[in-house]
């Protein structure tokens, strides 16, 4: 019994605490240290016999981009004759999320797919100038198919637009989930590397940034395994010369 005791406190100093379903616990408050780095995405299109939107999470890498999962720009979106994504960022006052851009008119858009579940898209505005309350999200340096240089498992911060009950925050509201991140693996289907926790965010939560503990931004949320055991973010630091390029690229365009 004092053994399991001794567990418990451990893992409650580390500031993370894992249910019996394995769902690590949101932090109350959430974490405030990264979030000018994360945004909140709106997708809308309009292919005349169908209109919708949904929404997803990002990241600002770039005074005008944002890198975010691949997949969030579905089907029913490219195919759309109009189309948009909203970008909330920032802050007007103490009103989260208060500033908006939109998708850039020219080339604004690259997908990394099949190969990884990553894009990266230009905007309309400048989300960095002073007064807006947006940062640029630090990158990791470049790694190789043996990871990063860490010990595992290590804490990450993970920024969220979904609540712990599956329901979608208010638009001014955030989640942050302290999380152990246990390892850096091959995604054996597409020849990539990803970083895997125990179950943090919901559905919802796709393109949302995982952060070191000192604001380094490891990956945004994939996946769920299919056992729904784990959660999967495409590892930044594999990809970093090629994030590079393409930011260089919409850069110019």
């Amino acid at each position: 019994m004092k053994i399991w005791i001794n567990i418990f406190i451990a893992i409650f100093c580390m500031g993370i605490f894992i249910t019996e379903k394995g769902f690590a616990i949101a932090d109350d408050p959430p974490n405030p240290k990264y979030v000018g780095s994360y945004v909140k995405l709106l997708f809308s299109f309009d292919n005349i016999h169908q209109r919708g939107s949904y929404e997803c999470g990002g990241v600002i890498i770039g005074s005008d981009l944002v890198l975010t999962a691949a997949h969030c720009f579905d089907d029913n979106w490219l195919n759309a004759k109009k189309r948009d994504v909203e970008v909330s960022y920032g802050k007007i006052y103490s009103k989260m999320f208060g500033r908006s851009a939109h998708l850039y008119s020219g080339k604004s858009l690259v997908r990394f797919m099949p190969s990884v579940d990553i894009a990266i898209f230009k905007v309309d505005t400048d989300m960095t100038s002073i007064g807006k309350g947006a940062e640029v999200a630090k990158l990791p340096e470049s790694c190789s198919k043996g990871g990063p240089g860490v010990v595992y498992p290590f804490e990450g911060i993970a920024y969220q637009l979904m609540g712990d009950d599956g329901i979608i925050l208010p638009h001014t509201i955030y989640q942050t989930t302290t999380t152990l991140i246990e390892k850096f693996s091959k995604i054996e289907a597409i020849n990539g590397y990803e970083l895997r926790t125990h179950i943090t965010g919901r559905k919802g939560d796709s393109g949302s940034p995982i952060f070191s503990k000192d604001g380094i931004l490891l990956g945004i949320f994939s996946r769920f395994s299919f056992s729904y055991e784990y959660s999967y973010f495409p590892a930044i630091c594999y990809y970093r010369h090629r994030i590079e390029a393409i930011k260089e690229k919409l850069h110019g365009s």
